[in-house]
C-alpha cells in the first residue's frame, strides 16, 4: 500500500488472546486492517462507545515505541523495515505482566513493572528510526507544543519529534479515549472483568515489534511488518 506515515509499535500476534481482547475493545483489527465486532459495556450505547474509542481505534491496539513519522526525502519503506529489524535484532525477548488502569481520563493496559529489556527496546527503536524520520513541520510542531510539556519533554520533541521518549517513555496500550468522569469507574470495572475473562493473569511474551503504516491522514494504521527480537541473553 502507499504509506504516508509509519510507526514502530508493540502489538501482540494475531493469534494471541491479548490481540483479540484489544481489537474487540477498539472494534478494529490492525493485523487485518479492518473493523471487527466491538465489545461494548452493557450500560453504554454502542454508538457512544464507538465514539469514546474512536481516537485509539485509528492507531490500532498497540504500545508506542517510535511514534508516527513521515519519511525523510530519499528514504523508502525498505529503509524503515531495515531500521526496525536492526533495532529489534539487538534486543532480547522478555516477559511483561500487564494490568488495566485509568490514566489521565483514559483507560490503558500498563506494566506492573518495567524490565530493563523494555526500556532498552524503546531506546533502540528511537535511535534506529531517527535517520529515516522527516523533521516535524510547523503544524506538527505547533500541535505538539500546544500540550503542557516540561522543558525536558520539549527538548525531546525538538530532537526526536516526540516528547515521551527515553526517561519520559511510559509503556501503555490505550483502550479508550478521554472518558466522562461519570463513566470512568464503570468502564474501568468492565474492562478489567473482560480482560480477566479473555486474557487472564498470564504474562505476555514480547518477542517482536511491528511496523505500522498509515496510507492517508484519515485512514487507520495497519501492521505491515514484524521485526523479531533476536539477541541471546548472556547472563
Amino acid at each position: 500500500m502507499s504509506t504516508t506515515r509509519y510507526a514502530i509499535y508493540y502489538a501482540p500476534d494475531a493469534h494471541e488472546d491479548l490481540h483479540r481482547f484489544g481489537s474487540s475493545v477498539l472494534g478494529y483489527d490492525a493485523h487485518a486492517g479492518a473493523t471487527c465486532a466491538q465489545l461494548c459495556p452493557t450500560n453504554i450505547e454502542p454508538s457512544q462507545w464507538a465514539s469514546l474509542t474512536a481516537e485509539p481505534r485509528r492507531y490500532g491496539f498497540h504500545a508506542t515505541l517510535r511514534a508516527p513519522f513521515r519519511l525523510r526525502d530519499g528514504v523508502s519503506e525498505r529503509d524503515v523495515l531495515a531500521a526496525a529489524d536492526e533495532a529489534a535484532a539487538v534486543c532480547r525477548p522478555f516477559d511483561l505482566h500487564l494490568q488495566i488502569e485509568a490514566r489521565n481520563g483514559f483507560v490503558a493496559l500498563v506494566p506492573t513493572a518495567v524490565p530493563r529489556e523494555l526500556s532498552n527496546l524503546e531506546a533502540q527503536c528511537v535511535a534506529a528510526l531517527e535517520p529515516v524520520r522527516a523533521p516535524l513541520n510547523e503544524a506538527e510542531l505547533a500541535r505538539r507544543l500546544a500540550a503542557p510539556l516540561t522543558a525536558r519533554q520539549t527538548g525531546y520533541l525538538k530532537t526526536y519529534g516526540y516528547p515521551y521518549v527515553r526517561d519520559e517513555f511510559r509503556f501503555h496500550m490505550t483502550l479508550t479515549g478521554q472518558l466522562p468522569e461519570g463513566l470512568q469507574a464503570d468502564v474501568l470495572l468492565f474492562l478489567r472483568q473482560a480482560f480477566a475473562a479473555q486474557v487472564g493473569a498470564k504474562s505476555q511474551h514480547i518477542a517482536s515489534v511491528q511496523v505500522f503504516g498509515q496510507s492517508a491522514p484519515d485512514m487507520s494504521f495497519q501492521i505491515i511488518h514484524a521485526s523479531k527480537l533476536f539477541k541471546i541473553p548472556t547472563d
